[in-house]
């Protein structure tokens, strides 16, 4: 997660010898999805959410410097997109990128949930119970028609902040 680096000025950290690639999401998902998920964790009231905790701002400063600093060029693969729109293609070439050995295995799985994770489960339960790359059929083919004017303005104000970092790491799409 970029936050942890980025914020944190732990950006030494990021490994040498790394082949980095940056999944990203449209923010006008990403973030009402943050605030559903945290809206149920938090049952006496939610603070705000902070255009860093989206973490899209973050995500552009650790590219920029792996692509500046480390001299590298990241992959970007869009989730909705790529991943979910094609998974095999991306999938293929997300591994020819890394130098990894594509299988169809790779597109589909036994959903589990490892006793040692100690996350909550309302981040994952999606994950958790998924069998492979799956479009949602509850989200919007097109995320800017999608109305977020029923949302706190906090909500809309990240949206609106992290909107051009997104569109940058976007441009750089390599799948």
């Amino acid at each position: 997660m970029a936050l942890n680096l980025v914020a944190t000025g732990k950006t030494e950290f990021v490994p040498d010898g790394y082949r980095h690639a940056f999944l990203i999401r449209n923010p006008t998902m990403s973030v009402p999805s943050l605030y559903r998920t945290l809206s149920r964790q938090n049952v006496d009231g939610l603070p705000e959410i902070i255009p860093a905790e989206a973490g899209i701002r973050d995500m552009w400063a650790l590219y920029e410097y792996i692509r500046d600093v480390k001299g590298q060029t990241p992959m970007v693969i869009d989730a909705d997109d790529d991943l979910l729109r094609d998974p095999a293609t991306t999938m293929k070439k997300f591994c020819d990128f890394v130098g990894f050995e594509f299988k169809e295995s790779m597109l589909r799985w036994t959903p589990v949930h490892p006793e040692e994770w100690v996350f909550h489960d309302e981040w994952y339960d999606t994950l958790l119970s998924t069998t492979g790359f799956v479009k949602n059929t509850e989200t919007p083919s097109c995320p800017q028609k999608v109305d977020v004017s029923s949302y706190p303005t906090y909500v809309q104000d990240t949206i609106r902040d992290c909107k051009p970092y997104y569109e940058k790491l976007y441009e750089l799409r390599t799948a």
